[in-house]
Formats: C-alpha cells, structure tokens, sequence
C-alpha cells in the first residue's frame, strides 16, 4: 500500500500527470500516481458502447512529425515506437452554406484550396499563412499585447475569408475577440498546419501506452484511487491520503507533490484553505476558467467512407459571418445559442482513421458545441433538448443521418466535471485570453514548498502537446529539488 513512501506522488492521470510520472521513473526515483477514474487520461481517454469505440473529448492532435513537440516526449520516454499513429491530411474542413474549405497541413494546397474560394484575397491570405507557418518570438513582440481578431483583420477585410481561421478556434474555446494573437496562430500552426495525428485503437491506447511506460520504469499508477487530502506539517507538503473504490484508505508519505488535478480544487479541498496564502486564493478565485462543451456520440448503421468526401474533422458553420461563430465562443452568449438547431458543430469521424473502432459496415461520429457550465440539475432537464438540437446539426451535413442512428449518447459540463474534476466542467483548464497566457498563465510552481502543478491549469497551456510538455517541465523542476534535498 505504499506507506513506506516515495519521492513523488502525482495527483491525476491526465496527459500532464502521466507524463510528469514517467519522466520522474525514468530518472530512478520512485513515484506514484493516483486516478479516481477507473481510466486514464483525463480528458484523453475512450469509452465503449456496443462495439463502438468512442474518444470522449480529443480527436486529433500535432507536434507528431520528426522533430515535433510531442514526437520529442515520446522519445525521451522511448514510447515512440509503441504507438501507432495515423495522419488525416487535410486535418480539417470548414464547410459554410457557401464554400468549403480543406486546411491542408502542405502549406501550398491549403493556399490553394483558399485561391479557389478567395481569389481576390490570396495575396494577403498567403502572407498571412506563412506568418503562421512561421510564427515566434520574433513575431512577439509586434503580436503580444493583440487579439487574433486584430491579427486577422490586418491581413484581410473579407468577413468570409476568415471563417477558416476562426472556425478551430473550437479547439481552445474562445472567440477571436478574446484569445490572443501568439494562442491563435500558434494553435493554427500546431493543429491545423501541423496536425491530424490519431493513435491507432484510440485516444485510451495513448494514455494506457503511458501507464504501460511508468510501471515498467518502477513507478506504481492506481486508478479508482482518490487522494482526498494532502497532509501538511509546518507548510509543507509531506504525505498525501488516499481512499480506493473499496473505501480502504492509506497513507503516503513523500518528498514532492505534482497535481495534475483542478489547481482551484487542489488548494481548496486537498491542501486546505488554511495553509494557502490568502494573496494565492484570491488570485485563483479571480481567474477565469474555459468553455465547456455539449457531446454527442453517434453509432450508425451504415459505412460513411465513400459518402465523406475528406477524411477529416470538420467545423459546420451555417452562416457566413464571423461574428455569429465568435458569439458561439463567448460565454456570455452561448446560453442564448446552445440549443439552435442550426448552430455551427465540430464533427469527428473516429471510424474514418480507424475502421477497427466500430463493427464491420457501421461508423462513428462525435460532434462537440459550445456549452456553459451548469448543475447536474440542470442538465438533466436539459440535456435531451441539447441531444435533439445537436443531432439537427449534425443532419444539416448528413441530411438522412438521423435514420440510421443505432446508439446516441451525449455528455454535458457536469458530465465533464464528474469524470475529470475540472472546475465548471472546463475542456481547457484556464480560458486562453491575452491575460492569461504564456507567462501570464498560472505557474508550476505554487506558494505551498513541495507542491507543483501540471497540466492545463498551468504553463504553458491546454491540448495535449502542450499539457504534456507541461508535465516533463514540471518533472525536471521536481528532480532538480530532490537532488538539492540529497544534499542536505
């Protein structure tokens, strides 16, 4: 049961926990992951409903090419050759009332595809691009204090024309008005430039491949195990409590503590209001956590394959206009248009990458919209009128989809929040705005000695790339003060 202690526990098995506990493994220390989940993965893990495999919430990521972010992580990890990766190209399709448009990850048939439908704005638009492509802290200092929207209406004044830059921004949850130039273009050129990366089996077999890594390296990972305290002496943290799904509870001591959990939730329940500066506190409580969303999980009796022209995301975007699909981003107007029939939707297409994820002759759709946080009460009332209204959408690009429709599921913001513990059922942990961000974004490192955080509630963002790089961040700064301890 552990109570002779480790260097390191990790609170939750997200992508950042995993990755911060394997990297703790590899150097020889001894650490122990705790998930009350009975998976893990957080928000990337998959569920199983009569024979169809569904991913609960990320459906493609970036970074997996040779010299990628996360190709890097899974090198250093010596996990790279135990993951089969598939690669969509185009990645994703915007497709409006008007036009459609495949984003390409070959920067010269993206341009292309937006010469087709923008004649007279290529110019600008490819200049625009390969500022993207190559965006950095060159361009920081010109971008750092703006909005995207700014970025996008220097390049261009064509409303249309900017529906395919605007239309991911799903990804990260915020409208154009609100998150910052470096997030957009970065988020642009990481997802939808440099992206359409699926492991094969789904988004579970990557987070499994992690827990897989951590034991063989001698690391301990339990799920269905909860650490519901996290024991102080003289303001440090030094042990932590934990409970499995037998109701058996334990002690664990050790020297460092990462929480790859709500940071919010972290301080409040786990640590104790009592021993967190109340400067902290007030910090935490006055920052703004991101958009939910609403879920629906599709099984249908027939093969999309040969129906569906690219293989690839797509983001539904009925009208033209850019402002309508920043008001489905902004949380003070999203109440007013989640339950349209006619709302813009985010489709993934899992059984396209992977035939494998469903029975033979049948497919799999997710479709994600916007959603603000509510109570359990709530959505129980609710949600079959969110289900009926996305399930609209999703026939407005599959007219006769909804007859062969064989399993229907859907998850809300309690849904979220119940099975990650994310503060108001957030996908993103903090939302992205310029205030933020990048530097401005929470730090790994807390007021509490001991204790540091992973994961998207922290540096340097959300998505799996980035909470991942979150985690090998956090794990070397860990180390670091172990061996200062050693020396003592």
């Amino acid at each position: 049961m552990l109570e002779e202690g480790v260097d390191v526990v990790v609170i939750g098995g997200g992508i950042g926990g995993l990755t911060a506990a394997a990297y703790i493994a590899k150097s020889g220390r001894s650490v122990a992951l705790f998930e009350h989940h009975r998976r893990l993965g957080g928000c990337c893990t998959s569920f199983y409903r009569k024979g169809f495999t569904f991913d609960a919430a990320v459906h493609a990521i970036g970074s997996c090419h040779e010299g990628g972010m996360f190709r890097r992580v899974l090198e250093d990890l010596d996990m790279w050759e135990r993951v089969t990766f598939y690669r969509a190209d185009p990645m994703d399709v915007v497709v409006t009332s008007e036009f459609e448009v495949p984003i390409w990850c070959d920067t010269e048939k993206f341009l292309d595809a937006l010469r087709d439908v923008f004649p007279n704005d290529i110019d600008k638009l490819a200049e625009m691009v390969h500022v993207i492509r190559n965006f950095g802290p060159e361009h920081y200092g010109q971008w750092g204090g703006k909005t995207y929207r700014e970025f996008l209406d220097h390049y261009t004044q064509n409303d249309a024309a900017r529906i395919p830059f605007c239309a991911p921004l799903g990804n990260i949850g915020l409208p154009s008005t609100q998150i910052g130039a470096i997030n957009g273009c970065t988020l642009f050129r990481e997802n939808q430039l440099g992206g359409g990366y699926y492991p094969k089996g789904s988004f579970q077999a990557l987070s499994d491949a992690f827990g897989d890594r951590i034991q063989e390296l001698g690391g301990h990972v339990h799920t269905r195990t909860e650490v519901f305290d996290v024991e102080m002496k003289d303001g440090i943290a030094q042990a932590v409590h934990v409970r499995n799904k037998k109701g058996q509870q334990w002690r664990v001591p050790c020297k460092a503590v990462v929480s790859n959990a709500a940071v919010l939730g972290t301080m409040e329940h786990l640590v104790g209001e009592e021993h967190v500066p109340d400067e902290y506190m007030d910090e935490l409580r006055g920052m703004e956590p991101s958009l939910s969303s609403g879920v629906l999980f599709l099984g249908i009796d027939r093969d999309l394959s040969k129906e569906i022209k690219h293989h690839a995301l797509h983001w539904y975007v009925p009208q033209v206009d850019s402002r309508i699909l920043d008001n489905c981003f902004d949380k003070d107007m999203i109440e007013d248009t989640m339950f349209d029939k006619q709302g813009p939707i985010y489709l993934a297409f899992q059984s396209l990458h992977d035939p494998e994820t469903v029975p033979e002759g049948k497919s799999s759709i997710v479709g994600i919209a916007p959603a603000v946080h509510k109570s359990p009460e709530y959505w129980k009332e609710n949600k079959p009128r969110l289900q009926e209204a996305m399930i609209s959408r999703v026939e407005q690009l599959i007219p006769d989809i909804r007859k062969d429709i064989i399993w229907e599921e859907a998850a809300t913001s309690a849904t979220v929040q119940r099975f990650t513990r994310n503060t108001d059922g957030a996908w993103y942990g903090w939302a992205s705005t310029p205030e933020q961000s990048n530097l401005k974004r929470l730090d790994r490192i807390t007021p509490i000695p001991n204790l540091w955080l992973a994961g998207h509630w922290t540096r340097p963002g959300p998505g799996v790339v980035q909470v991942a790089k979150s985690g090998q961040l956090t794990a070397r700064a860990v180390l670091r003060t172990l061996k200062k301890m050693d020396r003592r």
